[in-house]
């Protein structure tokens, strides 16, 4: 009868072998690869992505937009409102429906009052109500006969 020790002798002998080999046909990695360095994806600017940076133009420097506002194409010069584009912090949050507007020939960013009642409209400044947007409002206002709350400009 084999032993209880040749056994466990045995089996650990293949157990640790097996862990050396490679299957045939698989193709071997040399030794001197070195696997990508974490953060070592910096663009152009030197912005590194996977750490949450963009390159913001408008202030000129990497940052991370939950952290500090880019606000990029806010207070640029335009005649219309599809001339504006919204800056991407603001369409990650939730709490508005954010847009831009073209507000005394520059770029704003709002938040219409009244989105979830289309019928509402206003004829003057006096018929909005902002208080309910809090600290947030820069100023409120009639613009095409929709109250908006301008929350940066």
């Amino acid at each position: 009868m084999i032993s209880r020790h040749l056994i466990i002798t045995i089996l650990s002998f293949f157990l640790l072998t097996s862990c050396t080999l490679t299957k045939p046909g698989a193709p071997s990695v040399p030794e001197t690869s070195n696997p990508p360095l974490v953060g070592g994806d910096r663009d152009e600017h030197g912005c590194i992505g996977s750490a949450g940076y963009m390159w913001c133009e408008n202030k000129g420097k990497c940052l991370r937009i939950w952290e500090e506002p880019c606000n990029e194409g806010v207070g640029d010069a335009c005649e219309k409102d599809e001339e504006c584009k919204m800056p991407m912090e603001y369409a990650v949050q939730s709490n508005c429906p954010f847009g831009a507007a073209c507000l005394s020939g520059k770029c704003a960013v709002v938040c219409p009052l009244f989105y979830n009642d289309p019928e509402k409209t206003c004829q003057s400044d006096a018929d909005c109500d902002c208080s309910w947007r809090g600290g947030k409002t820069l100023k409120c206002l009639c613009h095409a006969g929709q109250c908006l709350s301008v929350e940066a400009e």
